[in-house]
């Protein structure tokens, strides 16, 4: 996660750079809207490094013989550090990738491209054999679990920030908004007997009646 930070960091610094990078006279904007699709794909990886935290199990290579469990849950502690990480890196607008300079220059949506990236990071939180693997780890571990009550409310938290600070809203915060219920109502209709009688359904209900 904090690899992660200072990457992103590097990312914020990197972003008022690439007109004066890609600048040649007399070309097209090519090599500028390349470097931003680059720079766009990174954060894109760090979104994924950590959020496999959330739900996550480290593996040990391990023998008959050898002490110790062969698989862990990630510590409740980092998988709320991860939540947290996409509460204020990726929910709550990262603004540093809206460069007007850029945008103005390459043929790109920066509405459309901060919803997939925002989409992605929810996706992932949001995987129904990570909540399923959250359930199992709460099932067997109780209190020391981060459960999926918490992701729920958690995420709820960072993403309508705004109703709970009075603060107003604008369009990438009502589209997220919008994507965030759209997933929680997903949830509700898996389908699946697998899941139908599973906390999953009962926790993405609960959430939109909150």
């Amino acid at each position: 996660i904090y690899a992660s930070d200072l990457g992103i960091k590097n990312l914020q610094r990197i972003v008022p750079e690439l007109i004066n990078w890609a600048e040649q006279d007399g070309k097209a904007f090519d090599d500028l809207a390349e470097l931003y699709a680059n720079v766009t794909g990174q954060f894109r990886r760090y979104i994924g490094h950590v959020g496999n935290n959330v739900g996550g199990v480290y593996e040990y290579d391990k023998t008959f013989g050898q002490e110790g469990a062969v698989y862990v849950p990630v510590a409740k502690e980092r998988q709320k550090a991860a939540v947290h990480f996409m509460n204020r890196q990726v929910f709550q607008t990262p603004e540093w990738l809206i460069e007007e300079a850029i945008i103005s220059r390459v043929n790109t949506s920066v509405t459309t491209n901060m919803l997939r990236l925002q989409g992605y990071a929810m996706n992932i939180l949001f995987d129904e054999s990570r909540l399923n693997r959250i359930m199992e780890n709460e099932a067997i571990n109780g209190s020391k679990a981060y459960s999926m009550q918490d992701l729920f409310a958690d995420t709820q938290r960072g993403i309508f920030a705004e109703a709970y600070s009075g603060a107003k809203t604008d369009v990438y915060r009502r589209n997220l908004q919008r994507a965030y219920i759209d997933k929680l109502a997903a949830l509700m209709g898996l389908g699946r007997s697998t899941y139908e009688q599973s906390d999953i359904q009962a926790m993405a209900r609960a959430t939109l009646a909150a």
